[in-house]
Protein backbone atom coordinates (compact mmCIF):
# COMPACT_ATOMS: atom_id res chain seq x y z
CA UNK A 1 0.00 0.00 0.00
CA UNK A 2 2.91 2.06 0.16
CA UNK A 3 4.66 1.82 -3.15
CA UNK A 4 2.28 4.30 -5.31
CA UNK A 5 3.17 7.30 -2.77
CA UNK A 6 7.05 6.06 -1.94
CA UNK A 7 7.83 5.69 -6.28
CA UNK A 8 6.44 8.82 -6.80
CA UNK A 9 7.99 10.58 -4.45
CA UNK A 10 11.45 8.96 -5.06
CA UNK A 11 10.56 9.95 -9.11
CA UNK A 12 9.28 13.69 -8.09
CA UNK A 13 6.04 12.71 -8.89
CA UNK A 14 2.88 13.65 -7.30
CA UNK A 15 -0.05 11.39 -5.66
CA UNK A 16 -3.31 11.56 -6.80
CA UNK A 17 -5.22 14.36 -4.70
CA UNK A 18 -8.95 12.84 -5.83
CA UNK A 19 -8.85 10.04 -4.02
CA UNK A 20 -7.82 8.85 -0.71
CA UNK A 21 -5.08 7.03 0.07
CA UNK A 22 -4.22 4.16 2.96
CA UNK A 23 0.14 4.26 1.81
CA UNK A 24 2.24 6.56 3.00
CA UNK A 25 5.64 7.84 1.95
CA UNK A 26 8.66 5.24 3.06
CA UNK A 27 11.44 6.35 0.91
CA UNK A 28 13.25 7.25 3.64
CA UNK A 29 12.98 3.95 5.68
CA UNK A 30 14.34 2.30 1.72
CA UNK A 31 16.79 4.39 1.87
CA UNK A 32 18.36 3.88 5.43
CA UNK A 33 17.94 7.33 6.68
CA UNK A 34 19.02 7.79 10.40
CA UNK A 35 15.87 8.14 12.34
CA UNK A 36 13.90 6.97 9.86
CA UNK A 37 10.21 5.68 10.90
CA UNK A 38 7.15 4.30 9.89
CA UNK A 39 4.90 7.05 8.56
CA UNK A 40 1.95 4.97 10.25
CA UNK A 41 0.60 4.58 13.84
CA UNK A 42 -0.95 1.13 13.31
CA UNK A 43 -1.54 -1.46 10.35
CA UNK A 44 -4.95 -2.80 9.79
CA UNK A 45 -4.94 -6.53 8.81
CA UNK A 46 -8.71 -6.42 6.25
CA UNK A 47 -9.54 -9.25 4.76
CA UNK A 48 -12.03 -7.93 1.99
CA UNK A 49 -14.25 -6.24 4.61
CA UNK A 50 -13.47 -8.05 7.75
CA UNK A 51 -11.22 -6.48 9.70
CA UNK A 52 -9.48 -9.13 11.40
CA UNK A 53 -6.65 -7.32 13.69
CA UNK A 54 -4.56 -4.26 14.15
CA UNK A 55 -1.14 -4.03 15.14
CA UNK A 56 0.62 -0.78 16.59
CA UNK A 57 4.32 -0.88 17.57
CA UNK A 58 5.35 -4.21 19.41
CA UNK A 59 1.59 -5.45 20.17
CA UNK A 60 -1.04 -7.09 17.48
CA UNK A 61 -5.06 -7.62 18.60
CA UNK A 62 -6.66 -10.07 17.00
CA UNK A 63 -10.40 -8.73 16.78
CA UNK A 64 -12.51 -11.65 17.12
CA UNK A 65 -10.57 -13.92 20.04
CA UNK A 66 -9.74 -10.69 21.49
CA UNK A 67 -6.27 -12.17 22.22
CA UNK A 68 -3.38 -9.72 22.03
CA UNK A 69 0.07 -10.71 21.30
CA UNK A 70 3.51 -8.81 21.83
CA UNK A 71 5.13 -9.71 18.60
CA UNK A 72 8.78 -8.41 19.78
CA UNK A 73 8.76 -11.30 22.62
CA UNK A 74 6.72 -13.86 20.74
CA UNK A 75 6.45 -12.93 16.75
CA UNK A 76 4.72 -16.52 15.96
CA UNK A 77 1.82 -15.40 18.40
CA UNK A 78 1.64 -18.18 20.23
CA UNK A 79 1.12 -16.41 24.17
CA UNK A 80 -1.61 -14.41 24.37
CA UNK A 81 -0.84 -11.31 26.86
CA UNK A 82 -4.00 -9.95 26.65
CA UNK A 83 -4.77 -10.53 30.56
CA UNK A 84 -1.24 -9.32 31.35
CA UNK A 85 -1.61 -5.96 29.62
CA UNK A 86 -5.42 -4.88 29.84
CA UNK A 87 -4.27 -0.84 29.00
CA UNK A 88 -2.73 -2.08 25.33
CA UNK A 89 -6.02 -3.97 25.02
CA UNK A 90 -8.15 -1.06 25.60
CA UNK A 91 -5.70 1.09 23.16
CA UNK A 92 -5.93 -1.32 20.03
CA UNK A 93 -9.53 -1.51 20.80
CA UNK A 94 -9.84 2.07 20.32
CA UNK A 95 -8.29 1.68 17.06
CA UNK A 96 -10.46 -1.10 15.77
CA UNK A 97 -13.29 1.54 16.57
CA UNK A 98 -11.42 4.70 14.34
CA UNK A 99 -11.23 2.17 11.52
CA UNK A 100 -14.16 0.65 11.98
CA UNK A 101 -15.95 4.11 11.62
CA UNK A 102 -13.30 5.35 8.80
CA UNK A 103 -13.62 2.49 6.49
CA UNK A 104 -15.90 0.02 8.16
CA UNK A 105 -16.29 -3.94 9.29
CA UNK A 106 -18.11 -6.45 7.91
CA UNK A 107 -19.19 -4.07 4.92
CA UNK A 108 -21.53 -1.88 6.92
CA UNK A 109 -21.81 1.41 5.88
CA UNK A 110 -18.89 3.74 6.14
CA UNK A 111 -17.60 7.41 4.92
CA UNK A 112 -14.31 6.20 3.32
CA UNK A 113 -15.67 2.77 2.16
CA UNK A 114 -13.84 1.52 -0.87
CA UNK A 115 -14.76 -1.55 -2.54
CA UNK A 116 -12.07 -4.75 -3.23
CA UNK A 117 -10.25 -5.18 -6.06
CA UNK A 118 -11.14 -7.19 -8.28
CA UNK A 119 -10.77 -8.06 -12.03
CA UNK A 120 -14.01 -9.66 -14.01
CA UNK A 121 -11.66 -11.88 -16.76
CA UNK A 122 -7.69 -12.60 -15.51
CA UNK A 123 -5.55 -13.34 -17.42
CA UNK A 124 -1.65 -12.12 -18.55
CA UNK A 125 -0.58 -9.25 -20.30
CA UNK A 126 3.03 -10.41 -20.37
CA UNK A 127 3.65 -13.77 -22.48
CA UNK A 128 4.84 -16.08 -20.12
CA UNK A 129 7.50 -18.42 -21.87
CA UNK A 130 7.96 -21.47 -20.02
CA UNK A 131 4.03 -21.55 -20.33
CA UNK A 132 2.92 -19.93 -23.48
CA UNK A 133 4.52 -22.35 -25.89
Amino acid sequence: MDLLPTFAKLSGGEIPQERILDGRDVSDILLGRPGAKSPHDAFYYYWQHDLRAVRSGRWKLIRESAELYDLEEDIGETKDVATENPEVVTKLRELFDMAAADLGVDEQACPNCRPVGSVDDPRPLLPRPARDE
